[in-house]
């Protein structure tokens, strides 16, 4: 007989009976055969019974009449004959891969019946009624029992799974299509629990994963069928599943857009342990002793964890190095390489630029764009471009302190923030936009003079002009021209002579160049005196200061102070 829904059993504990049915007079049916048994569902097992009441359960209704559920995915009606010698005819209905099945053996021999009753409900210990399709018949029965139990109890697939645990993920966006960024997650660990001990194996599973806020899909995944290692205890029936996710497309509804990028900007900030809420659906196709076995549409619903990037901000940014390249009519050119550390356990590779103010005293220098941008976790050393181009005078003012620091050897305290403009993926505006990293630039460690000489004129008692030149330094990759100096000469605490003179020196990258003559007013007092016998005598520990050094790198002009000290000598013989 057919069993409509309203029959269907829906206690904890409901006996399914599997009808096997003989021609022979003195067994007609299974519940006059003393051999026969009864399969009962109780609490999630599958268990052996003496027979009772027997009733048949036509899993074979009409598709609209199967119970639905948001795990439930029906599909049409199949009816599967075999022949099995003895005279014995299994007939199986099977209905969708998670419906179910409703089992019937014919035969006109009794030991026939009862071997078939045995084959229907054992799991141990079966007696081959024809060994060249036993494993075949087998694995089709077991198959439906199992489609069969999750139809009538679906509660059983819902705790199927019992865990699942992802040690680290990886996002990659593309900027083609930033809405659809690829998701990875390695060696994740799904734990399950099977309603049968089963000695299985599962080879390939398709995980479909819905990413949450709330109630609310943010974003759908699908991975694909990947192949998969299990771990099964065949007596405790539980064990465990690991599978990669690799570069599985996560799709953002456009509904859901804002939320998303809220969401990857909690993350981003976060200071610890972040939840990622999903819906899992899996499906896995595995096999044990007796053949083939799918297991479809399993449901997981759980909080996978993400650490939080705590805005980069876990150590300090570090500047390792910082050059300067070149300029232009509009702005200094930079490279630098910085350490950035990432604290979470997701990479992040935004496969674009990523352009940063770079700020200093309160004002806008510049920006800086780390070309490409990927951060994986732990370390991140990378390289950056920069724009040294303060506008406005309050930033130029600020510039010009920030470049007398540098070159006096001084550590800058820099900030790196983010603007709207930060990124080119909107996912990540939000993110990206509120960034502020502090960095300190270290100050220059060499010299930019490498010596002085000193010449007195015939008219110098008169004119107090004498002459000089200076041999500089260019510490730049960029080439370097050093165009006006307003500077003192100290000897001791005393000024001893002042200098105000345009230059025109060029000096090629990381070379030393000397100066044509530079007129210097000397002071005749006793230092001044004291100055010139100490240079006369193999050279006087002057102090020069420069209160204005002008210079261009490349083309671009800056204005800066410097002081240093230089052994200045006697011996120039300047063409008066």
């Amino acid at each position: 007989m057919a069993a409509t829904e309203s029959e269907l059993p829906v206690a904890e504990s409901a006996r399914v009976s599997l009808a096997v049915e003989s021609e022979s007079p003195a067994s007609p049916v299974l519940d006059a055969d003393p051999n026969a048994k009864n399969l009962v569902v109780e609490e999630g097992v599958l268990n052996v019974e003496e027979p009772t009441v027997t009733a048949d359960v036509e899993a074979s209704m009409p598709e609209q009449e199967v119970p639905k559920s948001r795990w439930q995915r029906m599909s049409r009606t199949k009816k599967i004959a075999l022949i099995m010698s003895g005279g014995l005819a299994l007939t199986a209905i099977v209905v969708g891969a998670t419906a179910g099945v409703l089992l019937s053996a014919r035969s006109s021999s009794t030991s026939s019946v009862a071997a078939a009753t045995s084959l229907i409900t054992t799991t141990n210990g079966i007696k081959p009624v024809n060994a060249s399709i036993l494993s075949t018949v087998i694995a089709m029965i077991q198959q439906g029992l199992f489609n069969l139990v999750f139809l009538l109890f679906p509660s059983l697939k819902d705790s199927l799974i019992t865990g699942v645990t992802a040690p680290t993920f990886a996002f990659s966006f593309d900027p083609a299509n930033a809405w659809t960024p690829k998701l990875s997650a390695p060696g994740v660990v799904t734990t399950i629990k099977l309603p049968i001990p089963l000695d299985l194996t599962v080879n390939t599973a398709n995980l479909d994963i819905d990413i949450l806020n709330g109630a609310t899909t943010i974003g759908k995944l699908s991975t694909g069928w990947q192949p998969v290692k299990s771990d099964i205890n065949a007596k405790s029936a539980t064990g465990t599943i690991t599978a990669d996710i690799a570069n599985a497309a996560l799709t953002i509804p456009a509904a859901q857009r804002s939320t998303f990028s809220a969401f990857l900007k909690n993350v981003f900030y976060a200071t610890g342990p972040f939840p990622l809420p999903v819906d899992i659906l899996a499906d896995t196709k595995g096999s044990d002793k007796w053949g083939p076995l799918e297991i479809d549409d399993i449901p997981y619903s759980t909080d996978l964890t993400l650490n939080g990037f705590q805005g980069l901000g876990a150590t300090p940014l570090t500047i390792t190095t910082f050059e300067i390249v070149g300029g232009t009519a509009s702005a200094m050119l930079v490279k630098i390489t910085t350490k950035i550390t990432n604290p979470s356990n997701v990479d992040l590779a935004l496969n674009s630029d990523v352009t940063l103010a770079l700020r200093y005293g309160g004002q806008v220098l510049g920006d800086v764009t780390l070309p490409k941008l990927s951060l994986n976790r732990g370390d991140n050393v990378l390289t950056a471009t920069g724009q040294f181009k303060p506008s406005g005078a309050a930033a130029v003012s600020a510039g010009r302190t920030l470049v007398t620091n540098y070159l006096g050897g001084v550590a800058n305290a820099l900030t790196i923030s983010g603007t709207s403009t930060s990124t080119s993926l909107p996912p990540l505006a939000p993110a990206l936009s509120a960034l502020s990293l502090g960095a300190s630039l270290p100050g220059l460690t060499e010299n930019l003079i490498r010596g002085a000489r000193l010449e007195l004129r015939d008219d110098t008692p008169v004119t107090l002009i004498a002459s000089s030149v200076v041999d500089a330094f260019n510490p730049t990759s960029a080439s370097l021209t050093l165009t006006y100096i307003n500077a003192t000469f100290s000897y001791g605490p005393d000024v001893i002579a002042t200098v105000d003179a345009s230059l025109n020196l060029n000096i090629p990258p990381r070379s030393v160049a000397t100066s044509d003559i530079i007129p210097v007013l000397i002071n005749l007092n006793e230092a001044g005196f004291n100055a010139i016998i100490a240079a006369a005598s193999g050279g006087a520990n002057i102090t020069i200061a420069a209160s204005t050094l002008r210079f261009n790198v490349g083309s671009y002009p800056l204005e800066a102070s410097y002081s240093q000290s230089v052994i200045v000598t006697l011996g120039l013989n300047p063409t008066q």
